[in-house]
C-alpha cells in the first residue's frame, strides 16, 4: 500500500465498519426486523457521505496550513500567496482525491457487514457483527504490518474497538 494513501484507506475502511456497528448492530443481533437491502445502501452511502466530508476537511485544512507555513518560513510578506498558486489547486485535488478513496473505503466497509446480515438467514444474521469485528482485525494487521508494528497487538486492538462499538450499537438499537 502506497503510504499516500494509507490514510484515506484504514480511515474510510474502519470508520464505515465503525459507523455500521453503531448504527445497525442493534438490528443484526435482533432476531425480529431484518435488514433490506434499502437500509444497507442507505447506511453505507451515509457513511460514505460522511467519509467523503470528514477527509476531505481534514487534508485540505492540513495541505493549506503547510502552506501558510511554508509562507511563514520564506518570509513572503503577503499571505495566501502559495495558496493561490499551483501548489495551492495541487492540494485541493489532493484533498478531493484522498476524500473519495477515504469515501468509497467507507461505503464498502460499511456494506460489508450489512449485506452478511442481510443474506445471513434470520437465527445466524449476527454473523454480520462478527464479520464486521473480524475485517478490523485483519485491517489492524494489515496496518501493522505496513508501518513495521506488532500484527497480533494491532488486529487485536482494531477487534477489540469493534466489539466496543458493537455493544454501544445493540445498546442504542438506532435502526
Amino acid at each position: 500500500m502506497k503510504p499516500f494513501a494509507l490514510l484515506p484507506v484504514a480511515l474510510g475502511f474502519s470508520d464505515g465498519i465503525l459507523n455500521t456497528l453503531t448504527l445497525a448492530a442493534g438490528r443484526l443481533v435482533d432476531s425480529g426486523e431484518a435488514i433490506t437491502p434499502t437500509l444497507a445502501l442507505r447506511i453505507a452511502a451515509a457513511a460514505g457521505i460522511a467519509g467523503i466530508f470528514m477527509l476531505f476537511v481534514a487534508e485540505y485544512a492540513q495541505a493549506r496550513g503547510d502552506l501558510a507555513r511554508a509562507e511563514f518560513m520564506l518570509n513572503m510578506g503577503e499571505h495566501g500567496r502559495l495558496i493561490e498558486s499551483r501548489q495551492g489547486a495541487r492540494a485541493l485535488r489532493a484533498s478531493a482525491g484522498a476524500a473519495l478513496v477515504s469515501g468509497g473505503c467507507a461505503f464498502l466497509g460499511s456494506l460489508l457487514p450489512l449485506a452478511v446480515g442481510m443474506l445471513a438467514p434470520r437465527p445466524v444474521r449476527m454473523l454480520g457483527l462478527g464479520v464486521a469485528v473480524v475485517a478490523l482485525g485483519v485491517l489492524g494487521a494489515l496496518l501493522a504490518r505496513a508501518v513495521h508494528g506488532g500484527m497480533v497487538r494491532w488486529a487485536l486492538w482494531m477487534a477489540g474497538g469493534g466489539v466496543v462499538m458493537g455493544i454501544v450499537g445493540v445498546w442504542l438499537h438506532i435502526v
